[in-house]
Order: structure tokens, then sequence, then C-alpha cells
């Protein structure tokens, strides 16, 4: 017997945090030494029952608490270049986690708190399946 798949879970964003570059654990408080500065964000981004034979968008927005938008950019993915290896039963849909780099932005001087957000959406018809927000401080190391 086929166990049926809920479509509500099909093409969605499992989880997204901003992640140390050196250590590839979450973070969510940066500190620097001298600002304004260059910074590029590694962020960890899970997808859950993606398809296999589907070319997506990942469009990111990074904007400071100032307002200022630091990023507002679209990365192509496809589906068959992803991990395999959690192939759910016989069907073309898996789950993976991977991570992603931003271009370098401007980290901005002072305490500053920066919201970024993912969209997932389908590369031929720019459906939106799914968003997701995350956040990361910067301030002056003391």
């Amino acid at each position: 017997m086929e166990i049926p798949i809920n479509i509500n879970y099909i093409n969605k964003i499992g989880s997204l945090f901003p992640t140390d570059l050196k250590t590839s654990n979450p973070i969510y408080h940066i500190q620097y030494d001298k600002a304004p500065m260059p910074y590029t964000l590694d962020l960890t981004l899970a997808l859950v029952a993606f398809e296999l034979n589907r070319d997506y968008v990942i469009h990111i927005t990074i904007i400071c608490s100032d307002g200022e938008t630091k990023i507002d950019e679209d990365l192509n993915l496809s589906g068959s270049k992803l991990n395999r290896d959690n192939v759910i039963d016989n069907s073309n849909l898996s789950s993976t986690t991977f991570s992603i780099k931003t271009r370098p932005f401007i980290i901005n001087q002072g305490i500053n708190q920066y919201m970024t957000s993912i969209t997932l959406k389908d590369a031929q018809t720019g459906q939106i399946f799914d968003s997701m927000t995350t956040w990361f401080i910067t301030e002056p190391q003391i």
C-alpha cells in the first residue's frame, strides 16, 4: 500500500539560521573590531520534500534595523544537484540541509539588528512555495 504524501509539506523551508564560518555553529551575535566593514554571511538552510526534478530560485533579503537593504538578490538552485540521500519512499522528493554564502555587504557601525529572509520559488513559474526569516545582531567588541 502506497502512503499518500501531504502536499502541504512539499517544497518547504524546514529551518534557516546564520552560521559561524569557523565553527559551523549557529550564530546570532556577531562582534566586530572596526566598522563599517564588509561581511559575508553564511546561512544554513534545510529544504523539506523538495522535488528532485524542479529548478528553484532562493530570494535572499537582508535588511538592517536602520531600514537599509543590504542584500536583495536571487540564487538559482537545481533540485537535481541537491543531496539525494533522503529520498522519501519511491517519490521524487527529498530533504536536505546545506549552506549558502551571501555576497559581501557592509556592516554598519554601532549595534544593529539584521533581518534575513529567504523565499523559495519555482524557477519557471515564479510560484512562491515558502519563506522564512531569521535575524542576527552586530556590535563592536569591548
